[in-house]
């Protein structure tokens, strides 16, 4: 009589359910011997395959052979069940762990920018995004971001090549002040724009008292807080007040530390300066003061979690959130500031670290555009959405 084989799939792997040597009785003659029926590996991965092995052509050996290997095979078979209900478990589990990041929030992607740029100003005005300037390649670019359609509009380029500047939107106009200028060796600059979105122009402000690049600024009512920066003395801490509806600007009490690549943000009518890097705090500045324009004084807040400069701030559900920044690596912390109890809370990360960022709030979302993935001099056009939980 022939042996019988079983039909077995040669690319499934064989679970780990019949280790070692599984022997029967064989009673072929009056003799009885133990011949080996079934013998694997025992590892994950055996092709079902190598599972026959030879044996004397007996129809009792053959019998039980058969009968042991349909028993086996339903237990491997359960095995594999189990085995697949278990990942799919686990991608439960694991889709459960992702939904519970909870104040974590989430990220979404948006349309890439037109052209790749780092160190760049951004800020909203009527619901839209505008990112300006650049340290190398487009360096007076202007485009301008729909969150509604998720696409970009390519503008009238600012007046001269900036990298480093800092925006702000009141109403409906967009102002750049300072940043340095790539066409006199990246000199710090005490200009100062408004560009009119419904004319697609620019016009020429009162400059800025100190010429500066890599500020920070904060808006409060219809004045623009332009804080610190590197000067052509060096790190700053000058605290300058512009105007919007007169065209003027007025000296402010100076920031009590001195540094540049900070970020800022206005919450409650107070001024908040944070982070950035200076001879004295290194690159990893995690410094945070705060400013009152009421009383013109200056205090002090927790620091930082995550010491870093190059970073972006932004506003978001009563929180400052900073995200990204740069010292001997990039950064892809998001950790926000709650006033109410001086206490920081990280949320979910940027997904990709970067430094020389645009970060600005519209509705109920932060948007963080451009950057460079390295430090130094890099660029990109990623635009990447954290919505809070």
């Amino acid at each position: 009589m022939s042996r019988v084989k079983m039909a077995l799939p040669t690319q499934a792997p064989l679970p780990m359910c019949a280790s070692g040597m599984i022997a029967i009785r064989s009673t072929p003659g009056t003799a009885a011997r133990w011949r080996t029926c079934f013998q694997t590996s025992g590892s994950i991965g055996t092709p079902w395959s190598q599972a026959w092995t030879s044996g004397p052509r007996s129809t009792g050996r053959s019998t039980e052979c058969v009968a042991l290997r349909v028993w086996v095979t339903a237990v491997c078979f359960s095995l594999l069940v189990l085995q697949d209900t278990c990942r799919i478990l686990s991608g439960v589990v694991f889709v459960a762990v992702l939904a519970q990041v909870g104040d974590g929030g989430s990220w979404l992607r948006g349309a890439p920018m037109p052209t790749e740029r780092g160190e760049v100003g951004a800020a909203a005005v009527d619901g839209k995004v505008y990112v300006v300037g650049a340290y190398s390649g487009a360096t007076n670019s202007n485009d301008a971001y729909d969150p509604v359609t998720d696409s970009w509009q390519t503008l009238a380029p600012l007046p001269r090549g900036l990298n480093h500047l800092c925006a702000a939107g009141i109403g409906t106009t967009l102002y750049v002040i300072g940043g340095f200028d790539p066409s006199v060796g990246n000199r710090p600059v005490d200009s100062s724009y408004a560009y009119d979105p419904a004319s697609d122009s620019w016009s020429a402000r009162a400059p800025m008292p100190t010429a500066r690049g890599a500020l920070a600024c904060a808006v409060v009512g219809s004045s623009i807080y332009a804080i610190g920066g590197s000067s052509p003395a060096g790190d700053t801490g000058a605290n300058e007040v512009y105007d919007t509806t007169t065209d003027t600007w007025t000296d402010a009490a100076p920031m009590p530390t001195p540094r540049d690549h900070l970020a800022s943000a206005s919450l409650d009518g107070l001024v908040h300066a944070i982070g950035g890097r200076s001879p004295t705090v290194g690159l990893t500045g995690s410094t945070h003061e705060v400013y009152d324009p009421v009383s013109n004084t200056w205090s002090t807040a927790a620091d930082l979690p995550t010491g870093r400069s190059g970073i972006g701030a932004a506003v978001l559900a009563g929180r400052i959130h900073v995200l990204g920044g740069e010292a001997s690596r990039t950064f892809e912390q998001n950790e926000a500031y709650d006033a109410a109890t001086d206490t920081w809370t990280t949320f979910a990360p940027l997904p990709t670290p970067r430094h020389g960022l645009g970060v600005v709030t519209v509705g109920d979302a932060i948007y963080v555009l451009a950057g460079g993935m390295r430090p130094g001099d890099s660029r990109s056009s990623v635009v990447e959405i954290f919505r809070g939980s």
